[in-house]
């Protein structure tokens, strides 16, 4: 942590408080000036709902988050109007800005509320097309992008393919064994808001990195 003071004679006094002993040092303001310029265009313009944001070797990350929602989806040719509830997706990217950026990773969870810190309960997201370690199937489809910027727009590509039975939901089914993901998915079409007491626990945010750590983060 840095804290700057600025000097009556025009210079800016940094000190560095990472340590136990501070180290203070004093710079020109147009210095500073273009050492933020530089980190600014060295980082990626994050999309809207962005919440952290990391870098590993070779390869980024994103969590972002969409709010709850009532949209219609596709179970293979039938339509059915759900309420969605606050999702959190999880992205791998490789590549920079300046080319072409490729999604290698991602994954998909439910919230029963916007995303409130680290102690954000995140449970599995109910309505197919992931599988069981939490990842988005895209079957053979490479999602490529040009910039970061576009990242909110995987979401409503995920939201928008057709589902199918292939991979069964993560939901509680109320006890009843025979049910099934079209049965879950006729259960909450309509409904204004999404049944909270239908999700399944999975960790807190704070886990996320260890739970994902095969995938999304190394």
């Amino acid at each position: 942590m840095y804290t700057i003071h600025m000097l009556p004679d025009g210079r800016v006094q940094l000190i560095d408080k990472r340590k136990t002993s501070h180290n203070t040092r004093y710079v020109a303001l147009e210095s500073l000036v273009s050492v933020f310029s530089r980190q600014s265009l060295a980082s990626p313009t994050l999309p809207p709902g962005c919440i952290q944001h990391w870098r590993g070797g070779g390869y980024q990350a994103v969590a972002l988050q969409k709010p709850a929602h009532e949209r219609t989806m596709q179970m293979y040719e039938d339509t059915y109007t759900l309420p969605i509830p606050d999702t959190l997706f999880l992205y791998r990217i490789q590549g920079d800005t300046e080319h072409e950026l490729k999604l290698t990773e991602s994954a998909v969870f439910a919230m029963k509320g916007p995303w409130s810190g680290l102690d954000t309960d995140l449970y599995d997201f109910p309505f197919g097309n992931v599988f069981d370690d939490r990842t988005i199937c895209w079957g053979d489809y490479d999602v490529k992008l040009r910039h970061f910027h576009h990242l909110d727009m995987v979401a409503e590509m995920f939201l928008g393919t057709p589902f199918n039975t292939d991979l069964a939901g993560m939901y509680d089914d109320g006890y009843d064994e025979s049910a099934n993901l079209i049965d879950f998915w006729n259960d909450v079409k309509d409904q204004k808001t999404f049944p909270m007491d239908r999700l399944h626990h999975v960790c807190k945010y704070s886990e996320v990195t260890t739970l994902m750590a095969d995938h999304i983060f190394d």
